[in-house]
């Protein structure tokens, strides 16, 4: 052959020889492993989100709208309840408007107020709160939890006034239902979550300031349900530092709490809340749904610590003195899977423990020995979702 005709020969077969080369690397062992594993992981990751998302949108559905669960009437759960609460002991506190800052120093003019009147709410303002806290011995405040707009809020006062029976003569006070900008915000679920986390540590101090309004010596009972809850343990640390100091004693109930299971330990973020309140009752629920979610709020790739309404309060042996104010209730049986406030209050020991807290004197709230079974506890459903 020619020596032209070998050179064209060379430059044909050269460039095949090329992409022959690279095929044969594209598909080695070592090749073919990195991008199983760049595809595993990639899947993965699309369904914890897509887990995560359903999770947090399901959680916000009424359980009685959920397909094949059938919810107990808890509106008839209290014996005794009416339909209705008494008429003007329900009242909806709102610092929806205000930003955090302005929330944080908010006097009770600038909040807005509603009073249930005749089965309808109606607009109400400070003077008017005022005038009937001077004469209330008890204040019960509700704090609701994520994706909550104000009709809901209206609806969430009355219902928890009926399951709390406030028309009992045992019970009485004003139910204040404090409801916080937790609307739905854009960016997708797990976006919403972590804005709203950040938004209850934020007006937290907003429920403090609210709080010291009231009457000094009166009790205040405050119920947090999921974010709400962490709002309330960062008011009760917030409290902890005001000045004139409450003569009254402070409760907490926190039901299923979206806070990290160590924020009550001295040195942590809320660690003046348990030396501060009188007495604080946890709800514990290993198979929420939601809750199984929240150490994802720091990354897909770095988890963070657990809830404290799934694990409870770690090392609580760090209270000290304060371990006696600290009490649990464990509802993964009655409650399930649900994040929905109405699952945790439909146990009756959680309703019983609140309207203890609601009648009875001052410390006289029943304590369980440390070496003891607790009555409140159930028997742990066996968990394979952690190693």
């Amino acid at each position: 052959m020619p020596a032209d005709d070998e050179t064209a020969s060379s430059r044909i077969s050269m460039p095949r020889f090329d992409r022959l080369t690279r095929l044969d690397r594209m598909n080695s062992p070592a090749t073919l492993t990195l991008r199983l594993r760049i595809v595993a992981t990639m899947l993965v990751m699309a369904a914890t989100v897509s887990s995560l998302a359903h999770a947090v949108v399901a959680a916000e559905r009424p359980s009685s709208e959920r397909p094949g669960f059938e919810r107990r009437n808890t509106e008839q759960l209290t014996p005794g309840a009416r339909a209705s609460p008494d008429d003007g002991n329900v009242w909806v506190v709102s610092c929806r408007h205000l930003s955090a800052a302005q929330a944080r120093e908010a006097a009770p003019g600038e909040l807005k107020f509603w009073r249930l009147q005749a089965n309808q709410w109606h607009v109400s303002d400070a003077t008017d709160f005022v005038t009937t806290a001077d004469h209330t011995p008890v204040f019960t405040i509700y704090v609701h939890g994520n994706q909550v707009d104000m009709g809901t809020a209206k609806s969430t006062a009355r219902r928890v006034a009926c399951i709390l029976g406030l028309d009992d003569p045992h019970v009485g006070g004003e139910l204040i239902a404090f409801t916080w900008p937790a609307g739905r915000v854009a960016g997708g679920p797990l976006n919403d979550v972590r804005v709203k986390a950040t938004r209850s540590d934020c007006y937290g101090p907003a429920l403090a300031q609210f709080i010291s309004t009231l009457p000094a010596d009166a009790i205040v009972n405050v119920i947090g349900h999921s974010y709400g809850a962490r709002l309330a343990a960062v008011a009760f640390d917030d409290l902890a530092t005001r000045q004139p100091a409450r003569s009254g004693p402070v409760r907490g109930v926190l039901l299923g709490a979206a806070m990290s299971n160590n924020w009550l330990l001295p040195g942590m973020r809320c660690g003046d809340a348990m030396p501060y309140v009188e007495s604080m009752l946890v709800t514990t629920n290993q198979s929420d749904r939601v809750l199984h979610w929240y150490p994802l709020l720091w990354g897909l790739h770095s988890r963070g610590p657990q809830a404290l309404g799934d694990t409870g309060l770690a090392c609580r042996a760090q209270l000290g003195d304060d371990l006696t104010k600290y009490h649990s209730i464990n509802v993964t049986c009655p409650v399930g899977k649900s994040h929905d406030w109405r699952d945790y209050v439909a146990d009756a020991r959680v309703r019983q423990a609140i309207r203890q807290l609601m009648s009875v004197p001052t410390g006289k709230l029943s304590s369980n020995d440390r070496g003891s079974p607790s009555p409140w506890q159930c028997r742990r459903r066996p968990s394979s979702r952690r190693a």
